[in-house]
């Protein structure tokens, strides 16, 4: 992975952070170089585990982002800037393991919230970075639902979903003793 992949990955581990099950400290402290982080909560295995896999999707989302074939690209810099603007919609969505359960896992459902907040970027954006935040968001989208399952803190916001849903809904018993 080249510096400017990583440094787009460093990105979306930044995004990724809401995801973590810990406090506004450890969720500051991911917000330090990743190496830091792993070597501080070490002891933690739940927490390693945690940050491995949000570091591992946001290398894969950074890498599926950045591999646009050049050959493609007029301007190399719309690509690029395209990538960062992916970044700060989703921060603006403020994507959650909640968001994701309203969402119903349903990665069309997360890229319509992705594209209403990246109204006014596109607006304002050529057509081809216009293309590449469009096509970065779909994959976003979908990278995200695809591995929802390992994301820290996603069961528990749809076991939270399901058990708050059962509270709403009344369950009518057929009554057998009448037949």
């Amino acid at each position: 992975m080249d510096a400017s992949t990583k440094k787009l990955a460093d990105g979306f581990l930044d995004l990724f952070v809401e995801f973590m099950p810990y406090g506004s400290v450890t969720k500051k402290l991911m917000k330090l170089p990743l190496s830091f982080v792993l070597d501080l909560m070490a002891e933690r295995s739940s927490a390693r585990q945690a940050v491995d896999v949000l570091s591992q999707l946001a290398n894969e989302i950074a890498s599926d982002i950045a591999a646009v074939d050049s050959q493609y690209v007029e301007n190399k810099g719309s690509a690029i800037a395209a990538a960062y603007d992916i970044i700060a919609i989703a921060k603006g969505v403020n994507m959650t393991p909640d968001l994701l359960v309203v969402c119903r896992l349903d990665a069309t459902e997360l890229y319509g919230r992705f594209m209403v907040a990246a109204a006014p970027t596109i607006s304002g954006a050529g057509p081809e970075r216009a293309g590449f935040i469009d096509d970065g968001l779909r994959k976003l989208a979908d990278k995200v639902m695809t591995n929802a399952d390992q994301l820290p803190g996603v069961n528990l916001a749809f076991m939270r979903a399901m058990l708050r849903g059962t509270n709403m809904v009344s369950i009518t018993i057929p009554d057998d003793t009448q037949k």
